[in-house]
């Protein structure tokens, strides 16, 4: 019970911290991308294009979890605004409730996808949602994907889970 008192704390005051960034983190596909052009008209030097590589892209049959973790710079961010303290018990009690989400997806036979990346993409034929990473994310941000749209959830109820469909 402490510990999720604890918790709660922690999630009050690094949501009441956080502020929105006026630019997106910069990525390493973005910049690979734009290192192997080669001409300055090409349809890769399209904004579009470059944020389409920046992305993460699943295309998705069946019921999944998509998993949108903070990158490097993002958590050493964190680090600063909460203090390092803070910030690793924050990390050992998400670690402890993602390990049990996992746990009960993998009991559940419901395929997690991992992503640190500031755009996702879920396809699922013709139909395509997006997920932007917003500022005010956890260390583990979760959607699931039920076979027709994605809804962001949380750890809690994705440990509830009683069936896929659920």
């Amino acid at each position: 019970m402490n510990r999720i008192v604890i918790l709660l704390a922690v999630f009050a005051l690094y949501s009441c911290k956080r502020e929105a960034k006026a630019e997106p983190e910069g990525n390493e596909a973005t910049t690979e991308m734009q290192q192997n052009t080669n001409g300055p008209n090409t349809d890769a030097d399209s904004p579009h294009a470059k944020l389409v590589m920046a992305a993460e892209q699943y295309m998705l049959d069946k019921p999944t979890v998509i998993v949108v973790a903070l990158n490097s710079n993002q958590i050493n961010d964190l680090k600063k605004e909460i203090g390092e303290g803070s910030f690793y018990t924050l990390a050992d009690e998400n670690m402890l409730y993602h390990d049990a989400v996992t746990s009960r997806m993998d009991s559940l036979k419901i395929d997690v996808k991992y992503t640190q990346k500031n755009v996702v993409y879920i396809n699922k034929g013709e139909q395509r949602q997006v997920i932007v990473k917003e500022a005010d994310f956890p260390l583990y941000a979760y959607f699931y994907f039920d076979g027709k749209n994605v809804t962001r959830t949380d750890a809690f109820k994705l440990m509830d889970k009683k069936s896929a469909s659920d």
